[in-house]
């Protein structure tokens, strides 16, 4: 029996995949509501979605690019307080770069797409990555000098 997949069933496939089924193992399936029966209607809805899914991720990306280019090789700038040893007090955190992008630029960022390893915590130029879409990733400088 064909059936449309409404979650991923392990072993059997993905969510709105076409499987064919034993019987029994589909009419448990469609009473756990976990699929549908193929019918021509069911088939149509599925294909109508997957239409909607590609459209919107179309969106997505071309949404990502624009806001790559705003992103891409901007600087920020962060009066810090050094010690006696150069070292600054304290660190620079995600939270706070992408607090200070949108002060500085306007754009929000997501501070759990910024790709940093560990706080900032030394004077001088450190990059920064963001990844705004699973194809597109940006780039901008962070800046920490003495006050």
């Amino acid at each position: 029996m064909k059936v449309i997949l409404l979650s991923d069933v392990k072993n059997k496939g993905k969510k709105g995949e076409i499987v064919d089924l034993a019987a029994g193992y589909a009419n448990f399936l469609i009473n756990k509501k976990q699929a549908v029966a193929a019918s021509s209607s069911n088939m149509k809805q599925l294909e109508k979605e997957r239409k909607e899914k590609k459209r919107k991720e179309k969106e997505a990306l071309k949404e990502a690019k624009e806001l790559k280019e705003i992103v891409d090789n901007k600087q920020l700038i962060f009066k810090v307080k050094v010690g006696e040893d150069g070292r600054i007090f304290g660190s620079i955190s995600s939270k706070q770069i992408v607090e200070a992008f949108e002060k500085e630029f306007g754009v929000k960022l997501d501070k759990r797409k910024l790709i940093l390893e560990d706080s900032i915590k030394s004077l001088g130029y450190t990059d920064v990555s963001i990844q705004l879409h699973q194809d597109v990733i940006a780039e901008f400088k962070v800046l920490l000098t003495e006050k």
